[in-house]
């Protein structure tokens, strides 16, 4: 593995997180300020994408399920959306064929979060309507540069 490249998962996060304090060395002022919706069931990975994006100074709010995130979108504004797929109740395909059947989201970015990336599976997902696709496990530095193409 190259050393640019990082992977975590919830195992090493919670190992880096309770033994490594992160500096926090910005300029007064500067922060990212993107709104992004995570939406992920499993309490680690969560934890994971969130402590991630928090890091870069993005505004995070996390939902567990697809019927809070299509809840949520009806109150609040989003820059991009997180979406896991394999979701109880509504999977994320569903949800984000919901989401972009309603103009005001049809071209929100969308991310797909999986860990179900075989042949044939993420064409699905791309068809549901999503931006982008990464699999699991997150990789910090493809998912950071995902969302600085999308925003900027």
């Amino acid at each position: 593995m190259p050393p640019s490249t990082v992977k975590y998962n919830a195992a090493t996060f919670a190992v880096l997180k309770s033994s490594y304090t992160y500096p926090k060395v910005r300029e007064k002022g500067k922060t990212m300020g993107n709104k992004i919706l995570v939406v992920e069931d499993n309490p680690d990975n969560m934890k994971l994408v969130t402590w991630i994006l928090e890091d870069e100074e993005y505004l995070v709010t996390g939902v567990s399920s697809a019927e809070d995130c299509l809840q949520t979108m009806e109150q609040e504004q989003f820059d991009v959306v997180l979406m896991d797929i394999s979701l109880p109740g509504i999977d994320g395909k569903e949800a984000t064929r919901r989401l972009r059947a309603q103009e005001r989201f049809q071209h929100l970015p969308i991310i797909a979060l999986t860990a179900h990336a075989i042949k044939g599976e993420d064409e699905e997902i791309m068809a549901s309507g999503v931006t982008d696709l990464i699999t699991k496990p997150l990789d910090e530095e493809v998912l950071l540069e995902r969302l600085r193409k999308l925003l900027n």
